[in-house]
């Protein structure tokens, strides 16, 4: 299945595409809950994926030098961040609060690390794979907790 982003940065993933009438639609899912599954027509969803890809097309390529070392900075402190308030989290639920709510700032080593504080393997090889499997085991783990 293919997957990309929407214009909001929402994941998503092509299900499969099917006809209506004369019309050729495409049939998605969002890939964050709810998960949400939608159907539009097929012009109109390439349209709005081509507009995505354009978007990031254009970036000018002599400011982004400068602005990796800028990242740079900000993402190490937001990493850090985001690593101790994954780890100060008592519960389950907490933890996966943090997981959504930092999604942005996340990479495969910061995955890496959260999965290693759990003693769980995440599974894939993109982040996107990673961050799924991780989430996929705090929910897991969210359903068996008690509030005794």
């Amino acid at each position: 299945m293919k997957q990309l982003r929407n214009k909001d940065g929402i994941m998503l993933q092509v299900l499969t595409e099917a006809m209506y009438g004369r019309s050729r639609m495409v049939v998605y899912q969002e890939l964050k809950e709810p998960f949400q599954v939608y159907v539009i027509e097929k012009e109109k969803f390439d349209h709005w994926i081509q507009n995505e890809e354009q978007t990031n097309v254009k970036s000018p390529e002599k400011r982004r030098p400068v602005q990796e070392e800028k990242e740079t900075r900000c993402e190490k402190k937001a990493s850090q961040s985001v690593i101790e308030r994954f780890l100060d989290a008592n519960t389950y639920s907490g933890k996966i609060e943090v997981l959504e709510s930092t999604e942005e700032f996340i990479d495969g080593n910061i995955l890496d690390m959260m999965a290693a504080s759990m003693d769980v393997l995440v599974e894939g090889d993109s982040i996107d794979e990673k961050y799924f499997s991780l989430m996929q085991i705090l929910r897991t783990q969210a359903k068996f907790e008690t509030n005794r």
